[in-house]
């Protein structure tokens, strides 16, 4: 499910993201949430609810690091 590295493939980081990085790398040391950074959960229920989506919960959403990560998650809370 994972290709690795997807530079190769012409997906480079756009450079604003690259400044954020770089700004925020002395404070990034450490896990965040499980679910996702809170902001970007919170800017997803946002564009959902200017969609007409009400009854979405910040609580509801999870953010992961490519669609890998959130299929083992998903089958994790599913299979036993």
């Amino acid at each position: 499910l994972n290709i690795g590295n997807p530079a190769p493939f012409g997906f480079d980081a756009p450079d604003e993201i690259l400044v954020d990085v770089i700004r925020n790398l002395p404070t990034s040391q450490g896990y965040c949430d499980s679910k996702g950074i809170y902001s970007a959960r919170k800017a997803v229920v946002q564009h959902y609810q200017r969609k007409g989506i009400r009854s979405l919960d910040v609580e509801d959403v999870y953010v992961g690091n490519g669609v890998s990560e959130l299929i083992v998650m998903a089958m994790q809370a599913l299979l036993n």
